[in-house]
């Protein structure tokens, strides 16, 4: 599990996963919807 700096896990995080972001979000999500 890869976690970003300051990001917010508020559950439980799947294995090989990397996430970032308040609430924690995938990358791939995070990013999409940041565009």
């Amino acid at each position: 599990v890869q976690i970003g700096g300051g990001s917010g896990v508020l559950k439980n995080i799947p294995d090989n996963c990397k996430v970032m972001g308040y609430p924690a979000k995938d990358v791939k999500t995070f990013v999409k919807e940041m565009r």
